[in-house]
């Protein structure tokens, strides 16, 4: 595939909707042109101007009440000619002002969209991080840096975010630390510290808060995998793994009491 043909790609991997597949050969592509990871940044770029909240309305209930007075204060108003077809008008009113409403129902939906939904960044993330690059001798996205020693892996991190990752080794706990790496959750770098479970990988994401990509604290099951988020000590929070979720929230819980 050539330079012309990656490019078509970039707004379909901006908006996380290639598979594993297809992202990881784009991501390759682009580590050796400069043309196409240019363009990408640029797209990234307007990607995430489009995510401010100034951009996104937000209707209340008292605008659509006006909306619907106006409606009816335009009907009544109308010539007695006019009014002989009441009904006609009142269905075309309704129509209008249904089209109004879902037109307004969109643009929240859009805002909540682009707020809420972070847990299927994350699940992506953490399957990529799963597949192995045959291109490359086998070669995971799984740790930058491979290390069961925490007082590696947390220099590792320094200079390369604006926070300080906790990284705490839970071997004694039966969840050894294996290493960290650098990710994305949208346009927010994250920090990924990467656990194991007997032969389960656990991706816990750290970044710091962002007003336009709120998380939803919680537990979810998305694509076969286990997800827990919370929010502490200024930081955001997600869990990710196949292991049961009595299992992961086990191992949530040891986390957070030593965060």
């Amino acid at each position: 595939m050539n330079a012309h043909n990656f490019q078509y790609l970039i707004h379909a991997y901006i908006d996380n909707e290639l598979d594993i597949a297809k992202s990881l050969e784009l991501e390759q592509h682009m580590n050796e042109c400069i043309a196409c990871s240019n363009m990408y940044k640029s797209y990234l770029n307007i990607h995430n101007e489009l995510q401010e909240k100034e951009f996104y309305f937000e209707a209340d209930n008292t605008l659509l009440k006006r909306i619907n007075s106006s409606i009816s204060n335009s009907i009544a108003k109308q010539p007695v000619y006019y009014k002989r077809n009441i009904f006609a008008w009142q269905n075309i009113s309704l129509g209008i002002a249904a089209v109004i409403i879902i037109f307004l129902s969109v643009i929240v939906t859009m805002n909540n969209s682009v707020n809420n939904n972070l847990d299927e960044y994350v699940v992506s993330n953490h399957l990529r991080s799963l597949v192995l690059n045959t291109d490359q001798a086998g070669v995971s996205h799984l740790t930058d840096v491979t290390s069961t020693d925490e007082h590696t892996v947390k220099p590792w991190f320094d200079g390369k975010l604006d926070f300080s990752p906790p990284v705490i080794d839970l071997n004694d706990k039966g969840f050894p630390l294996i290493g960290g790496r650098l990710d994305y959750i949208k346009s927010q770098q994250a920090a990924v510290l990467v656990y194991k479970y007997k032969k389960h990988i656990i991706n816990m994401f750290v970044t710091l808060p962002n007003n336009n990509l709120n998380l939803n604290s919680g537990t979810a099951r998305l694509r076969g995998f286990n997800l827990i988020s919370w929010k502490k000590s200024g930081m955001d929070f997600w869990v990710i793994s196949d292991l049961s979720s009595d299992q992961l929230q086990l191992f949530t819980d040891i986390i957070k009491s030593k965060i």
